[in-house]
C-alpha cells in the first residue's frame, strides 16, 4: 500500500511539472539542423513562435544520411518514425513530456536509493528543485543534444551508488556511458571516466566491461571524425576564439604565426566582447579562411606550455562573463529560453546568483575530498560529478575557446546540480535518521 501511495505521489508530481514548465522551451541557435534534417524541414532560428508544432516530412530521407553523428539525432528520427505512423506532425511539448516524466523518474530513483525512510519521499521535490529550473528544463523543449546528458547522468549515478551491481547494471552503465559520449563530441571521454571510476571506487575488474567502455569512447571519436563541418570551425574557434585570445586578454605573448587582428574574431566575422559577448565585425569569415591550417593541436600544445592557464581559466575575467545559466548565442543579446512560469524562473535567478561563479572551485574541492574519503559510500558519486563537471570546463575551452562557452559549459551546470541534489538527499536522509531512531 505504502508503496503504491509514492507511486501516486510521482505521478501527480510529474504532472504538476509538466504543468508548471509548459510554456518553457529554448530557441534554435541554428544547430536543430544537425538533428532534424532527414524527417524535418529547418525551424527558423531565434523564433518567439511557441506552438512548437512541425510538419514531418511526407518521405524521410535515410538514417545514414546524417552528416552530424548523434545518438541522439538516431534517437529523434526513429521517435518521429513511430510517430509518423499516427500523425504528420511533430509536437514538440509531447517529446518534451515524455522527457521529463522520464528525468523526473531517474531523479526520483536515485533519490530512493539515498533516502528510503517511510515519508522521505514527501521531500523529494524540495531536494530536487535546482533540477526543474528553466535552464534544464528547456532543454527538453528543444532539439540539443545535451538532453541526452540530462536524463542518463542520474541514472549513471544510481548505478555505481547500489550496494550490489548486477550484470545487467554494467550492461546499463556502459550503455548510458556510450550513448552520452555519442551523443556530442565534448563527451566523448565518459566512458573511460566512468571505468577508471569503477575501478577505484567500486572495484569492477570485469575486463568486458572495460573493453565495452574503450569501444565506446572509440566509436564516440568516430562520430566526430565522420562529422568534418562541425569539427572544422571548431578547431579554428579553439585556437582563435580561445587560447590565443586568453593569452592577449591577459597580457602573455602570442607566437609569432598567430595573426592578431584575427584573434578574437570567429569564423563568421564576430568579435569576441566581454560586455555584449560580441560584436560583428566586416571580416564575414575571412580569418577563418586564411587560418585553416592551424587549430585544435595549436590550442593545446600552447596550454601544456603554460600550464598554470589551468588553474588562472576559471577566474579568466572572459569566462566568467560566460558562467550564467541563462544560456546566450554568442550576442548576449540572443537569450536562448523562453519560460512563462514565475516561480521556476525565480528558482534560477536565485540558483544563478549563488552557484555561477562558485561551481568550478567547489567542485574542484569536492572532486579532491571525495579522493580522501574514497571508502565512504557517496564518494564514488561526488567524484564522478565533480570530475565530470571541471572535465566539461576545460573540454568546452579547449573545444571552442569563448564562443558560445556560456551554452557549451550547460553539462558542467547540470553535473554539479545533481551532485548538490545527492548532498541534499543525504543530509534529508540523517535527518530522518535522526527523527526515526
Amino acid at each position: 500500500m505504502a508503496e503504491r501511495i509514492r507511486y501516486v505521489f510521482l505521478a501527480i508530481f510529474c504532472a504538476l511539472l509538466c504543468k508548471e514548465s509548459i510554456d518553457i522551451w529554448m530557441m534554435n541557435n541554428g544547430d536543430f539542423d544537425r538533428a532534424i534534417t532527414p524527417f524535418m524541414n529547418g525551424i527558423r532560428q531565434f523564433s518567439h513562435d511557441g506552438t512548437l508544432l512541425y510538419t514531418l516530412k511526407e518521405n524521410f530521407s535515410s538514417i545514414v544520411n546524417y552528416e552530424y553523428k548523434s545518438s541522439f539525432s538516431y534517437i529523434l528520427y526513429l521517435y518521429a518514425y513511430v510517430i509518423s505512423i499516427f500523425t504528420h506532425t511533430f509536437d514538440l511539448r509531447l517529446w518534451s513530456s515524455l522527457s521529463k516524466i522520464v528525468y523526473i523518474c531517474a531523479l526520483y530513483k536515485l533519490f530512493v536509493e539515498i533516502n528510503n525512510k517511510k515519508y522521505s519521499y514527501l521531500l523529494f521535490p524540495v531536494s530536487a528543485l535546482l533540477l526543474f529550473t528553466p535552464s534544464i528544463l528547456s532543454q527538453f523543449t528543444a532539439f540539443y543534444q545535451e538532453q541526452i546528458v540530462i536524463t542518463l547522468l542520474p541514472v549513471i549515478t544510481y548505478i555505481i551508488l547500489k550496494k550490489e551491481i548486477s550484470r545487467f547494471d554494467k550492461v546499463l552503465l556502459v550503455a548510458c556511458a556510450a550513448l552520452i559520449a555519442t551523443s556530442k563530441s565534448q563527451f566523448f571521454y565518459i566512458p573511460i571516466l566512468i571505468s577508471l571510476i569503477s575501478i577505484i571506487f567500486i572495484d569492477i575488474r570485469d575486463k568486458k566491461f572495460h573493453l565495452a567502455m574503450v569501444i565506446a569512447t572509440i566509436i564516440a571519436l568516430s562520430f566526430s571524425f565522420f562529422s568534418p563541418s562541425a569539427t572544422k570551425n571548431n578547431s579554428y574557434h579553439s585556437l582563435y576564439f580561445g587560447t590565443l585570445l586568453y593569452n592577449k586578454s591577459n597580457g602573455k605573448e602570442n607566437p609569432s604565426w598567430a595573426v592578431d587582428e584575427c584573434i578574437g574574431v570567429d569564423a563568421w566575422g564576430n568579435k569576441f566582447d566581454l560586455d555584449k559577448g560580441a560584436v560583428t565585425t566586416e571580416d564575414a569569415g575571412a580569418c577563418f579562411a586564411k587560418n585553416k591550417e592551424r587549430g585544435l593541436k595549436d590550442s593545446l600544445l600552447l596550454m601544456l606550455k603554460q600550464p598554470s592557464m589551468f588553474l588562472l581559466l576559471p577566474f579568466d575575467s572572459g569566462v566568467r562573463t560566460q558562467l550564467t545559466e541563462d544560456y546566450f548565442h554568442v550576442f548576449k543579446e540572443n537569450k536562448l529560453i523562453i519560460s512563462k512560469s514565475v516561480f521556476l524562473n525565480e528558482v534560477q535567478k536565485i540558483k544563478d546568483s549563488a552557484l555561477s561563479t562558485v561551481r568550478i572551485p567547489v567542485a574542484f574541492i569536492a572532486m579532491i575530498a571525495s579522493l580522501i574519503f574514497i571508502r565512504k559510500k557517496y564518494s564514488v558519486a561526488i567524484f564522478t560529478l565533480s570530475a565530470f563537471s571541471i572535465s566539461q570546463f576545460y573540454i568546452s575551452f579547449i573545444g571552442e575557446g569563448y564562443r558560445d562557452l556560456d551554452k557549451h559549459l550547460f553539462a558542467m551546470n547540470f553535473s554539479f546540480d545533481l551532485m548538490i541534489f545527492i548532498v541534499l538527499s543525504i543530509i534529508l536522509d540523517k535527518v530522518a535518521s535522526g527523527i526515526y531512531k
